[in-house]
């Protein structure tokens, strides 16, 4: 409309410019510019109205959509995260729409992984609470001996709680993007030795053998605590999915200034439907016992470190776990 606006000025002036004047001829009587002007001048009022009217119009659509925004921001104030609205109206309208639609949704995930974390607090804390109770229950009823071996139960069971609470409590720590660190210089050569030393008991007793290889010194930053709680989930699970006569490998080596780790296993390996969800939540086999949350944290920590870890492996043919933390050295 605009650019019809303007081609009528241009067509108008053009047409003024035909009537005669002194000395100049017109094409045709000099009196046809005067005789034309008040149809131009009409043309360009109906154009001055439709604009007008259009307008009108567009004040009254986004004014539309606005109230919707405006009705879904409060939706979403009352706690109803399931909004979804039309993005209409002017540009910024139609942002401001895709912004509401998106703190709804970022709300709703807020809100789903704080139902699942309290599902996931009762969930893991019925079974051992359950077994204290019981157990504590059985020896004030004369049912169950009051010695070392039924208190060392309910101990276990307290120590499995409080580390399941320390778990939960990390995970709801990095989803929340709240982690901490205490990241300095560290051995980490050494640090893999003294993992490689913790585990092998564990491993002889199975009759599966641990290495440790790569460099004799390696200085790099890390947290020395939270590299030790991924190492030894990583190490915990290739135990566990060994055979007799089955390696465990631990290694670490630098690559252009940054640092790699890797636990390698020539066990069981896992199925290939499992390799897409290792690392989500209670992600486990039938047989692992555990809770499932190991490779979970270990991934959030690797994230936490601004590193990588990955996981390569197949059925029958072992796994290996490796981990890169650009540069750290």
């Amino acid at each position: 409309l605009l650019v019809a606006l303007v081609f009528c000025v241009i067509v108008g002036g053009f047409l003024w410019s035909w009537q005669g004047s002194p000395g100049v001829p017109g094409p045709g009587d000099r009196h046809r510019g005067p005789a034309i002007f008040p149809i131009v001048a009409f043309f360009l009022l109906a154009i001055l109205f439709l604009i007008g009217a259009r307008g009108v119009r567009s004040l009254r659509e986004n004014a539309v959509a606005l109230d919707d925004v405006l009705a879904n921001v409060n939706r979403v104030a009352a706690g109803d995260y399931e909004v979804q609205t039309t993005a209409r109206g002017w540009t910024e309208t139609r942002e401001l729409a895709r912004s509401v639609d998106l703190m709804a949704t970022r709300l709703r995930t807020a809100e789903a992984r704080r139902t699942a974390f309290q599902a996931d607090i009762a969930h893991e804390l019925r079974t051992p609470l359950s077994v204290i109770q019981g157990t504590t229950e059985g020896m004030l009823d004369g049912v169950y001996a009051r010695d070392d071996e039924h208190l060392e139960l309910v101990l276990r069971r307290s120590r499995m709680m409080a580390k399941l609470l320390d778990d939960f409590q990390l995970l709801a720590s990095a989803d929340a993007g709240v982690l901490l660190l205490h990241r300095e210089p560290i051995d980490l050569a050494e640090l893999l030795d003294k993992i490689a030393a913790d585990f092998r008991p564990a491993a002889a007793a199975k009759g599966v053998q641990v290495t440790r290889t790569g460099f004799d010194s390696l200085e790099a930053d890390f947290d020395s605590v939270r590299m030790s709680e991924v190492l030894d989930n990583l190490m915990r699970n290739a135990v566990q999915h060994t055979d007799p006569g089955d390696r465990i490998e631990l290694g670490a080596d630098a690559v252009d200034g940054s640092v790699r780790i890797w636990v390698r296993d020539t066990g069981t390996g896992i199925p290939p439907e499992r390799m897409a969800t290792i690392f989500d939540r209670y992600a486990k086999s039938a047989d692992s016992g555990g809770s499932g949350l190991g490779l979970a944290i270990a991934r959030r920590l690797v994230d936490a470190h601004g590193g990588t870890i990955s996981v390569e492996s197949a059925a029958g043919s072992g796994t290996t776990f490796t981990m890169f933390f650009p540069g750290e050295r």
